[in-house]
């Protein structure tokens, strides 16, 4: 798949499910979604026709998935200081 990395989107959320009494709520738990598509908006869409009840928490591009692992790299060889390195 030759897919532009701005136009494939992690998104992370929860889904609804019953509670005791016939409640709704959120599950506590927290899933991931690789949705295909021109936006972040037109992502959510494609995710509320899909899946039915996931509420969406965030979500990050490919490219930004990208471009966060070449930051990270950098760091790591002393070539930025854009984030503080910590280490156990």
């Amino acid at each position: 798949m030759n897919t532009d990395p701005n136009q494939i989107f992690l998104v992370s959320g929860q889904a609804t499910e019953e509670k005791v009494g016939g409640r709704g709520g959120l599950s506590p738990a927290v899933t991931q979604h690789v949705v295909v598509a021109e936006d972040a908006a037109a992502a959510y869409e494609a995710l509320a026709r899909n899946v039915k009840g996931f509420q969406p928490l965030g979500h990050a591009s490919l490219a930004q998935y990208e471009q966060a692992a070449q930051k990270i790299r950098a760091v790591l060889a002393g070539e930025s200081t854009d984030w503080p390195l910590h280490r156990a």
